[in-house]
C-alpha cells in the first residue's frame, strides 16, 4: 500500500505523512493517523513507496525528513518547487524565456518562415530538450486525475 506526503502547495514543506494511506475525497487515512478536509488549492499530495521519518527536537516533532529520494525528487523540478503538472509547464516556459526572450523567439520564427534557418536548430533543440524533461518528470511524479 502506498504512502502519502501532503505538503503546502508551492513549497517543499511536508505537513502530513501518512503510511499505508487510503484517500476518500478530501480525507486521508493511514496506519499512523488521518487527516480530513484537505483543500486542493492549499495542499498537494505525493504518493510514494518511500517512508518519511519525523524529525524530533526537544521531544517534539518539528517536521519530516525530506532526504528520501522519491520525495525530494518529486517536489523539485529544475531547482524549482512544483506541486502540479501546470507548475512544471510554468518552469519550462521560464527556462525557455531565460535564454530566448519573446522577441528572440518571434525573430527566429519569422526567419524560419522566410527560409532562413539561422539559429533555428539550436533554439528547437533547446526547447525540445526542456519539453522532453518536463514530460518525463510529469509522467514519473504527477498523479493523473
Amino acid at each position: 500500500m502506498a504512502n502519502c506526503a501532503i505538503y503546502i502547495k508551492g513549497s517543499d514543506s511536508i505537513t502530513y505523512f501518512l503510511r499505508d494511506c487510503i484517500q476518500s475525497g478530501r480525507d486521508f487515512r493511514g496506519s499512523n493517523g488521518s487527516v480530513t478536509g484537505i483543500k486542493e488549492h492549499l495542499f498537494s499530495t505525493k504518493w510514494t513507496d518511500d517512508i518519511a521519518e519525523p524529525i524530533i527536537s526537544d521531544g517534539r516533532q518539528i517536521g519530516w525528513n525530506k532526504l528520501i529520494s522519491d520525495l525530494s525528487e518529486a517536489l523539485l523540478y529544475q531547482s524549482h518547487v512544483v506541486s502540479t503538472p501546470d507548475d512544471v509547464n510554468t518552469v519550462t516556459r521560464q527556462l525557455i524565456a531565460s535564454k530566448y526572450s519573446l522577441s528572440d523567439e518571434n525573430k527566429l520564427m519569422r526567419l524560419k518562415l522566410s527560409g532562413d534557418d539561422t539559429g533555428w536548430k539550436e533554439y528547437q533543440a533547446f526547447v525540445d530538450s526542456l519539453v522532453k524533461q518536463g514530460r518525463e518528470f510529469k509522467s514519473k511524479h504527477c498523479k493523473e486525475d
